[in-house]
């Protein structure tokens, strides 16, 4: 347990991938060790958020957000979560007006809403009606083709999470084509 708050400092490091790699480490030994792990890396969690929504940055914004992808994809890490899910769906960086915003950031928001998705199974289900249009509306908008991908493999996480099947195909009858094109 020592070693824990060295690698906390770590998380602070300039370097996105030194942080992403110490994310993954303090995950793994979270499940060692909850007591010591997963106080600091709630703080962390909430300071995530807070960059995503806070930030003028729309590069610390990505990095955060890419950061949270790493954070909801280690399971020990999972149980944290639950309940920031509201806030965490108000915060991902889904905008849908292009133009004004960067396409690097919005895939990053899309992975951590796939993520999200398959962290939080049915409990995603009242925010499906919310998070439709904004997935669909990336799957055909402009941009790039990895940000179209990213929408359509959100939109599987999310009707795989659930379980919506058939529902999004009749709420919105342009879904079809626009996944196929």
């Amino acid at each position: 347990s020592h070693h824990i708050e060295a690698l906390l400092f770590l998380l602070s490091d300039e370097n996105n991938e030194v942080k992403l790699q110490t994310l993954r480490l303090l995950g793994r030994l979270a499940v060692s060790n909850p007591a010591a792990v997963l106080p600091p890396l709630r703080l962390l969690l909430m300071r995530l958020i807070s960059e995503i929504k806070n930030s003028g940055d729309n590069k610390l914004k990505e990095e955060a957000t890419l950061l949270l992808c790493t954070f909801l994809r280690a399971s020990s890490l999972q149980t944290i979560i639950r309940p920031f899910m509201g806030v965490l769906i108000s915060s991902l960086p889904l905008g849908i007006n292009v133009k004004n915003s960067d396409v690097r950031l919005m895939t990053a928001g899309l992975e951590a809403l796939g993520e999200l998705c398959k962290v939080m199974e049915v409990d995603v289900l009242p925010f499906a009606d919310q998070l439709l249009p904004i997935i669909i509306a990336n799957m055909s908008g402009y941009g790039t083709m990895k940000k179209q991908e990213m929408a359509t493999r959100t939109l599987g996480q999310l009707v795989n999470a659930t379980g919506q099947v058939v529902t999004p195909y009749l709420q919105y009858p342009n879904l079809l084509p626009t996944a196929l094109s």
